[in-house]
């Protein structure tokens, strides 16, 4: 069953940051998600995350490098990916994943304003920051890898006040920075102090309606950051472990729990008369509770965070 709602969310950050990365290890993650709430990709997004996912599997062959994703296709135009939101076996509505070639970010032509109508159209963005990037290299460098003065720029054109927003900052290849408290501390100090232009827009929005929230992800979880070489590229290694994604499904859970409150609050009238009437209301309630309860806690929030719970 196809449902007429449709949910938008779009990753957004430059080229070689992750994008693609990290849709392709939080589809894996799906199945764990749990709870009453079920998510479907269709037949095209399953077989290209999929495939995406087993070249990453590929760095099991590998001892050392530069670029962990080489094999891996980036995005080279504008990508759709799909995915049906199910509650007791009825599609309530679709979540629309927008994924694009990362120039367009850093861009100024006919890419960017097709990138910042996408924005503008969507209820969840996901910001993807290189983590090593933030930790080792100087501000400009970073600057240009995870493009922090661009997102501040964007950000503040498309968010407007007619909408609800939720931004998620998701660090990637942050397997080294999570090791102990310290470590991570420094991570989301950088971030704080790195991407403060962008975190403005998010605290100060007008009407309180966005919602922010810093996720630091082990990407793969068996690479770690080991040195920059001669030419100053960073130098990863493989570790002992195997190919086990690291808190890849939180960024997810907390779109979906967005996703899935925005939509109960928009219902039209007599639809919720109905979902009183029959019960579902009051079941669809109590699951998203339970839903939430699966959200890590501890993770640094910013502008209205009153959108991120259920109340």
């Amino acid at each position: 069953m196809t449902s007429s709602r449709s949910i938008q969310m779009v990753v957004l950050g430059p080229s070689r940051v992750g994008k693609t990365t990290l849709l392709a290890t939080m589809y894996k993650e799906i199945d764990k998600l749990g709870g009453a709430f079920t998510l479907l990709a269709d037949d095209d997004t399953s077989d290209r995350l999929g495939e995406a996912y087993s070249e990453l599997a590929k760095i099991l062959n590998v001892q050392q490098f530069t670029i962990i994703t080489e094999g891996l296709k980036g995005t080279h135009d504008f990508s759709k990916y799909r995915f049906d939101v199910q509650f007791q076996g009825t599609t309530e509505f679709e979540l629309l994943f927008h994924d694009y070639r990362g120039g367009a970010m850093m861009s100024k032509g006919d890419d960017l304003d097709r990138l910042r109508t996408i924005i503008r159209q969507s209820h969840v963005i996901f910001n993807i920051l290189d983590a090593t990037a933030l930790m080792e290299a100087t501000e400009p460098e970073s600057d240009q890898l995870n493009g922090h003065s661009k997102v501040a720029e964007i950000l503040k054109h498309c968010l407007d006040d007619d909408g609800e927003y939720l931004v998620l900052f998701v660090l990637v290849k942050a397997e080294t920075y999570v090791k102990n408290r310290r470590k991570r501390q420094e991570l989301e100090s950088r971030f704080e102090r790195w991407h403060k232009q962008a975190l403005n827009v998010v605290n100060k929005s007008h009407r309180g309606n966005v919602a922010g929230v810093l996720i630091p992800v082990c990407t793969l979880n068996c690479v770690e950051f080991k040195e920059l070489d001669e030419q100053g590229s960073f130098v990863f290694v493989r570790n002992r472990g195997e190919l086990r994604p690291k808190d890849v499904d939180q960024p997810l859970r907390y779109a979906l729990a967005f996703a899935i409150k925005h939509v109960e609050a928009n219902k039209w009238f007599l639809e919720k008369f109905w979902d009183w009437l029959t019960g579902k209301q009051s079941q669809s309630a109590s699951a998203l509770k339970k839903f939430y309860e699966t959200q890590k806690l501890g993770y640094r929030k910013y502008g209205n965070v009153g959108l991120l719970n259920g109340d």
